[in-house]
């Protein structure tokens, strides 16, 4: 999922997998959703993200319990999309010849909101 960035969400107690470890609880309210098998926007969603899962979808007609921990972000106006796929990309050889490595280069694909690249290889 793609979203505008730089949030650390607060930590609380209990991860769902039962262990002792705090969770991450992100709350996302007001976004417009896409909806790829449908290819619409669903307008005034709110997500629930647990750590690195999404645990909820809230509509206007079947609202979610935001848990009053979570970090929550205003998306009034803004939008929330899959992960992008750039699936042509010759990262080996064009970091090579610009003598850059992949953690200086990859940062700025996930800014834009590429979650994965296939490299073609060479020029």
């Amino acid at each position: 999922m793609a979203t505008g960035g730089g949030c650390r969400p607060d930590v609380v107690e209990g991860p769902p997998d039962g262990s002792s470890r705090r969770a991450k609880i992100l709350a996302i309210v007001g976004c417009a959703l896409f909806d790829p098998p449908g290819g619409r926007m669903l307008p005034d969603r709110t997500i629930i993200i647990e750590d690195d899962r999404i645990r909820a979808v809230g509509t206007p007609d079947q609202p979610v319990a935001i848990p009053p921990e979570a970090h929550t972000i205003d998306a009034r106006g803004k939008y929330v999309i899959p992960g992008l796929i750039d699936a042509h990309v010759h990262l080996v050889h064009v970091l090579n010849m610009a003598g850059v490595t992949g953690d200086e280069v990859l940062p700025l694909f996930l800014a834009a909101g590429v979650t994965s690249v296939r490299s073609t290889g060479a020029a």
